[in-house]
């Protein structure tokens, strides 16, 4: 015994002397004496937390196997060194200052440092004490190792910093709204959507801050996610600062408190166009306290215990020593509590670390690490208790913290991802997920996030790359990700990237909002006013055309018609003379037989010329109103058709006409082959007599369009005509050629509606080719 454990005994040398100075009257104490010391020696040197007994001059006297364990130091060469050895911040001209603040202060405690014998330092926590023994001073210092701690609130930091700069950095307006409808904290993205600072929203109600109303709305659905405990969703009109109003989404998810009761929801609204996000913040404040040192009967009574018991628990050490220890016990503990003793220390098997739950006199609970050694022949234990409520509340913080990172990051309704330094992704959301029609495992760990990204973008991304990494963040980027069936799908990413200590990159981490249906409405929108434009120009066209060509034969038949007037004017005076003279006979006859017969023809020819472009018009008109009926068309089989259908004018024209392998097209068979055989005709109408006519109808298949051409070795086209040859009632040679200049137009109109393409190349002389691109279905 004096060999292990008489180091506290041989430093203080009191023992023996307690002992021997004992009147005769009482040397029956001498037992307890050295089971006290027995005691205090056995507890000392089985410590969880290092003990250093350490004189004036800053030696070391005695050190327990806990302190040895930790330094890596043996007994031995421990007490052949000073503070200064082993802790950094107690150079030796510091030392006297300690010294006369310890008598002064007689024991506090401080955080310090301690150097290893490897060299490795780490935290501790000292608690130190003054003693003044035999007129002898000592400092008993009680050592912790922190480091556990320390990591547990960088841990803790870590995870509320992910929060915050999530929070930030979502695409939607976040408000945290208590029972009552008070809001407790919103994120910047909702003082921006509304117009505002942020900060005047806190501690008004939920309902001012959407629609600056000072009742409850009827529609909240705050108030349903409550009632309901399940999410809860509507569509309303926001209110900003200035008074306008925008169309905004709010999902409300219901909080609960450990009694189950709602204690609040959280809001995320969203304007239809951005999306932005926040979380509240989260602040915990740890307490530490120190150790507890009993005797304890395997029967369940406390024998001993010290003063922390009762600093710790506030029971006075009576009311502890009273009851069997099993009543502070928390009753859902006490099962495992009464285990333990039966199973283990009954049978002599050291226990280190158990963990249950005391009762405090105030009624709170007390979470305590024990660390028994049981005397099984003397039926008790000797045991060391740690106060880890504080390390208990941090683990349960730090795990509602991930939980809560944890279920904001994967049911959030915008995509969320966290590639590392080399872009490979490691987490992402199944928001995400969805978006790009991957399974988790086809992702994480085994793609980058530039593989998503359609390939045509991805030198522009490491542009936005270099940003993140040295900037931190990249915002309202958009992009173009292909989904795993191919299709894509327009996002706007928001990025921001995480350093350690010496600045290098850990990971980035990004929110990607669905924009593709806002693209597609843009597209639309664009595509829209570009038909407009066109409809326009034409419409001006048509009018100028309809106006100018109707009124030729309006002055004609009005020219005439004045004649027709003159004529009459001169048979009735003629008629109503008595006699008739030769002149007037022949002016007569000349009247009868050629002045109003010309009249008459000019007057019909230009009716019938009005009737033509009317006509014209009107099924130009028309076609739009038409019902088309779209499907694959054998194109090799309809200009076998056409062809047929024209084949007197083509004979009569002595023209050669050569089809060549058509691909298949979708369309409107009727419309489709009124275009070519108005190109076909077209064609018949503008043929070179001095050679050969020659038409050769011919197409290719290009991507998923079929590309036709109608060539013609015919008289070809001047340039300064190719841009109104589509133009209603353009003719290229009016009078020379039959036609009112219409077909082309309907050629074009047709193709129009099923959003194809015509275009033509000429040269005069040469001949000219006429193009069509339709789907190929």
């Amino acid at each position: 015994m004096e060999e292990n454990y008489g180091s506290v005994e041989r430093a203080t040398g009191k023992c023996g002397q307690v002992e021997k100075d004992l009147p005769p009257g009482e040397i029956g104490n001498r037992e307890m004496v050295c089971d006290t010391f027995e005691l205090t020696q056995f507890c000392l040197d089985r410590a969880a937390e290092a003990v250093f007994w350490i004189e004036a001059d800053a030696r070391f006297v005695y050190v327990n196997e806990a302190a040895c364990r930790s330094l890596k130091y043996s007994r031995q060469e421990l007490l052949s060194m000073t503070v200064h050895d082993i802790d950094p911040n107690f150079p030796k001209d510091a030392w006297p200052e300690h010294w006369r603040e310890l008598r002064r202060r007689g024991s506090f405690t401080i955080e310090s440092v301690h150097r290893a014998k490897d060299g490795r330092t780490f935290p501790v926590e000292i608690t130190i004490n003054y003693l003044n023994y035999g007129g002898k001073e000592y400092n008993c210092a009680f050592a912790r190792d922190i480091t556990d701690r320390r990591e547990t609130e960088q841990q803790r930091l870590v995870g509320e910093q992910r929060y915050r700069t999530l929070a930030e950095n979502i695409g939607v307006g976040i408000a945290h709204v208590d029972a009552d409808y008070n809001i407790v904290i919103v994120n910047s993205a909702v003082g921006k959507m509304f117009g505002c600072d942020a900060s005047e929203f806190v501690g008004k109600k939920c309902y001012y801050m959407f629609e600056r109303s000072k009742e409850a709305c009827s529609h909240c659905p705050g108030e349903k996610a409550m009632k309901t405990g399940e999410a809860a969703e509507i569509e309303a009109e926001g209110v900003r600062e200035d008074g306008s109003r925008f169309p905004v989404r709010i999902q409300a998810f219901p909080l609960f408190g450990e009694d189950g009761k709602a204690t609040g929801f959280i809001e995320v609204a969203e304007d239809m166009t951005e999306r932005k996000r926040s979380e509240e913040e989260i602040e915990r404040i740890f307490n530490m306290t120190g150790y507890m040192i009993c005797v304890a009967t395997i029967e369940g009574y406390f024998k001993r215990i010290n003063s922390s018991f009762e600093q710790i628990l506030g029971y006075s050490s009576e009311e502890l020593l009273s009851r069997p220890y099993i009543d502070f016990v928390h009753p859902d503990d006490r099962e495992k509590t009464k285990a333990v003793v039966v199973e283990k220390l009954a049978k002599g098997d050291q226990i280190i670390g158990f963990e249950n739950r005391y009762r405090c006199k105030d009624g709170s609970w007390k979470w305590l690490s024990w660390t028994s050694h049981p005397v099984v022949d003397k039926g008790i234990t000797y045991a060391i208790a740690y106060d880890i409520t504080d390390r208990k509340r941090a683990e349960q913080a730090a795990k509602e913290t991930r939980e809560r990172f944890s279920d904001f990051f994967k049911n959030a309704p915008v995509g969320f991802h966290i590639f590392g330094p080399d872009q490979t992704i490691i987490d992402i959301n199944e928001a995400e997920l969805a978006m790009i029609g991957y399974e988790r495992e086809e992702i994480i760990d085994k793609k980058k996030w530039p593989d998503l990204i359609a390939p045509g973008e991805r030198q522009r991304f490491e542009s936005h790359w270099h940003s993140v990494i040295t900037r931190g963040f990249a915002g309202n980027v958009e992009y173009t990700l292909v989904h795993k069936d191919g299709h894509h799908i327009h996002v706007l990413l928001n990025a921001s990237s995480r350093f350690d200590e010496q600045d290098n990159l850990v990971n980035t981490r990004g929110s990607v909002l669905d924009i593709t249906a806002r693209k597609h409405a843009e597209q639309a929108r664009s595509k829209l006013i570009k038909e407009l434009g066109a409809k326009h120009n034409e419409l001006e066209s048509v009018l100028y055309a309809a106006s100018h060509d109707l009124k030729s034969p309006l002055v004609n038949i009005q020219g005439f018609g004045h004649e027709l007037l003159q004529s009459c004017d001169l048979i009735r005076s003629a008629l109503a003379g008595e006699r008739q003279s030769a002149k007037l006979e022949k002016t007569l006859e000349a009247a009868l037989n050629e002045d109003i017969p010309n009249a008459l023809e000019f007057i019909l020819t230009s009716t019938t010329k009005m009737d033509l472009l009317l006509s014209g018009l009107l099924d130009v008109c028309r076609l739009n109103t038409t019902a088309m009926k779209i499907e694959h068309i054998d194109m090799n089989a309809m200009m076998t058709d056409v062809t047929a259908s024209i084949g007197y004018q083509i004979e009569e024209a002595g023209a050669k006409v050569d089809i060549g392998p058509l691909p298949v097209c979708l369309g409107d068979t009727s419309g489709i082959n009124r275009v070519f055989t108005n190109l076909v005709t077209n064609a018949l109408k503008f043929l070179d007599p001095s050679r050969q006519s020659h038409i050769r109808i011919h197409g290719r298949r290009k991507d998923n369009q079929s590309v036709y051409c109608v060539e013609d070795n015919g008289i070809g086209i001047a340039p300064e005509h190719m841009e109104k040859i589509f133009e209603i009632f353009y003719q290229l040679e009016p009078g020379k050629r039959k036609g009112e200049g219409i077909g082309l137009t309907i050629v074009r109109r047709i193709i129009d509606r099923h959003n194809g393409k015509i275009w033509a190349e000429s040269k005069v002389g040469r001949g000219s080719k006429f193009f069509i691109s339709l789907s190929g279905g």
